[in-house]
């Protein structure tokens, strides 16, 4: 097999890769429907036999404007009535109002913190596909995917540059993955995880430096935040906390400026 047809399928495989962690949560739901017991965080019935709620257009109105709603909830969100308006409320515009916060903890009752933790979880810890590859893109030293795709075109009429190209994707593909883990164990310890009431008073510089937070130097920090209902979740995150991924970030980012150096 000759060295383009390899590197398009090595790409093919990252982005089936990224793209399998998306239905997850879809998996998740159907097995729930399937007679699978519900996720934690999916809400219960307050009312079984009750009709449930019809969207109106200042729902769809509201979720479309809001920046925490993702694109693949919007669309969906769009069309979940009949041609008669008959239909109910489809799952995902259900999940859309609660990011919105159009939903209030009293008509979700008592899962509500676990609902909208679960839907933050999703938000700041699970990449997307365009996260996924803009991630990659980056580690490799380029602006985005676009411009990586540029060159490793580029690249396919010169042999070296070609497997200079490939060594550098597939290290900066294995530190996304390994950067996706150590969130989600991030997110789990909670000691860099900053929720709170945006409406009330707060003071995140207070937070963080209670926490010691502001100290350390990693080669890796950032910071991850989203609103999800009526709570402000921020992720505070720093490779130091993980050295493996550390030392990863730090070798990556020395590759990407050698090959930067020599073929750019």
């Amino acid at each position: 097999m000759s060295e383009a047809p390899q590197m398009k399928e090595k790409l093919a495989q990252w982005r089936w890769f990224a793209a399998a962690l998306i239905p997850l949560a879809v998996i998740a739901y159907l097995a729930s429907r399937s007679g699978a017991p519900p996720q934690s965080y999916a809400p219960d019935e307050v009312e079984a036999n009750a009709p449930p709620p019809q969207p109106s257009s200042d729902d769809l109105t509201a979720i479309v404007s809001n920046p925490s709603v993702t694109r693949v909830e919007i669309e969906k969100a769009k069309v979940v009535t009949s041609e008669d308006g008959s239909a109910p409320f489809a799952d995902e515009l259900s999940r859309a109002r609660v990011v919105a916060g159009l939903v209030t903890r009293d008509e979700v009752g008592p899962n509500y913190d676990s609902l909208i933790y679960g839907l933050a979880r999703e938000r700041l810890v699970e990449y997307s596909l365009e996260e996924y590859e803009s991630t990659i893109a980056k580690f490799c030293g380029f602006d985005d995917w676009a411009a990586l795709q540029a060159a490793i075109g580029e690249a396919e009429t010169d042999a070296a540059k070609h497997n200079a190209m490939i060594d550098l994707l597939d290290e900066a593909a294995v530190v996304t993955g390994e950067l996706e883990q150590r969130l989600a164990d991030c997110w789990t310890d909670g000691y860099r995880l900053e929720v709170f009431d945006p409406e009330g008073a707060h003071d995140s510089k207070a937070w963080i430096a209670t926490r010691g937070l502001s100290g350390d130097k990693g080669n890796l920090r950032m910071s991850r935040a989203a609103r999800v209902g009526d709570r402000q979740f921020c992720i505070h995150f720093n490779s130091v906390d993980y050295p493996g991924l550390d030392f990863a970030v730090s070798r990556i980012r020395e590759r990407a400026k050698s090959y930067s150096e020599r073929w750019r």
